[in-house]
């Protein structure tokens, strides 16, 4: 029901924008039936499956975001356009490419363009016209990732549509905690993570980030217009005189708060779980007050069944610091000690010596036995003096 009524609320809200704010430059490109040649690539916007001559689209508070689909070899990709106002200087996109390390997990950002005007081949018989060039200038073009966001995930295990298993959970922990070491080891943080910003694949437990619009590196200036992280994710000290401070996630280790929390709805979550708009388990308002229903019932759950990773959840929820949240290292050591813990076989069982259960045992019985009357039986058990057997007591 949860998953049904915030998907059908995004949904309307997308449908809204698509049919009566779509921007008629990709409207217009999508009628053509052409493909456009942006860089090396042969691109056609992918029409919204209910609505005809609408160009699939997602709106958010900064930009909105066509997608695309690629003649040569059917991949997709997303073409973000900021709204008037909200853009990022073109300077700091193009570098935030430059300094992510080259890994994987790190594709939606590496791989990325930054398109100007000039971006569209006009010669070839392709699509183009000024409009387009015009409004290609400043938009950002980016490889579609494989899989899905976490809060679709989350979705689908609040329903009971997709189970976990404690292996797969942890390997899921242990895989986001290498890619914010990854990002640590090159002096970079993403900023943002959240369970809209995590892409799983379910098949193969990869993990991979996406919108690398807000990544610190010391060789990059704070943008004028980024982010503090998503609700339900910031950490409590990030906050002064109740508005957040952008400086104060300006700085390597930003991601460990968030790498704790999504780490533990990664672990838990499941029927039953608490829900956040945005598909998360947290409150921000309990964050921020490092105290609440919801945020106790967690905590509490999480210690039940996984003692260890309770302590690095608490110690990241007290700290007032970034560098005082615990490491990647420390949650990936803690995933290969859940991971490695081991149910003894029968044969193992077998092999243990019980000399030191029986031990155990005797010691049980001489401090918990009570003491007791003993017979004495005659040598004849039938022959009773009296028709009675004789008894003393110790």
């Amino acid at each position: 029901m949860f998953k049904w009524l915030r998907r059908s609320i995004q949904f309307l809200h997308a449908d809204e924008t698509q049919v009566f704010d779509a921007d008629d430059v990709v409207k217009n490109w999508l009628k053509s039936q052409k493909p456009a040649l942006i860089g090396n690539k042969l691109l056609r916007p992918i029409e919204h499956r209910f609505v005809n001559g609408t160009p699939l689209s997602t709106e958010g508070g900064q930009a909105k975001v066509f997608y695309l689909e690629s003649e040569q070899d059917n991949t997709r990709w997303i073409l973000k356009k900021f709204k008037q106002g909200q853009g990022l200087d073109d300077s700091y996109l193009k570098t935030v490419g430059q300094v992510l390390p080259n890994h994987p997990s790190f594709q939606s950002g590496t791989d990325r363009s930054i398109l100007s005007s000039n971006s569209i081949d006009t010669t070839n018989g392709y699509y183009h016209n000024d409009a387009l060039k015009r409004w290609l200038d400043g938009s950002v073009l980016t490889p579609c990732v494989v899989g899905s966001d976490w809060s679709f995930v989350a979705d689908e295990l609040r329903e009971g549509d997709c189970v976990l298993d404690k292996q797969q959970r942890l390997t899921l922990c242990r895989k986001l905690s290498e890619i914010v070491r990854e990002l640590e080891k090159n002096n970079c943080a993403h900023r943002d993570l959240s369970c809209g910003n995590v892409f799983i694949c379910l098949d193969t437990l990869d993990v991979v980030l996406i919108d690398f619009d807000g990544v610190f590196h010391p060789n990059l200036v704070v943008p004028f217009r980024t982010t503090c992280g998503s609700e339900g994710y910031i950490a409590p000290f990030v906050y002064e005189h109740g508005s957040a401070n952008v400086r104060t996630t300006w700085c390597t280790h930003a991601d460990r708060f968030a790498l704790a929390l999504l780490n533990v709805e990664f672990l838990l979550l499941g029927k039953g779980s608490p829900l956040t708009f945005d598909g998360g388990m947290f409150d921000q308002d309990e964050l921020c007050s490092r105290h609440g229903k919801q945020l106790g019932e967690i905590g509490h759950k999480l210690a039940s069944e996984y003692p260890k990773a309770f302590s690095l959840f608490d110690a990241a929820l007290n700290s007032n610091d970034f560098s005082c949240c615990p490491s990647p290292d420390a949650w990936i050591a803690f995933c290969d000690s859940a991971l490695n813990e081991k149910v003894p076989s029968l044969s193992e069982l077998e092999a243990v010596d019980t000399g030191f259960f029986d031990a155990v045992l005797q010691k049980i019985r001489a401090a918990k036995l009570p003491r007791v009357a003993s017979v004495s039986l005659p040598d004849d058990p039938w022959a009773c003096e009296n028709g009675r057997l004789s008894e003393t007591t110790k």
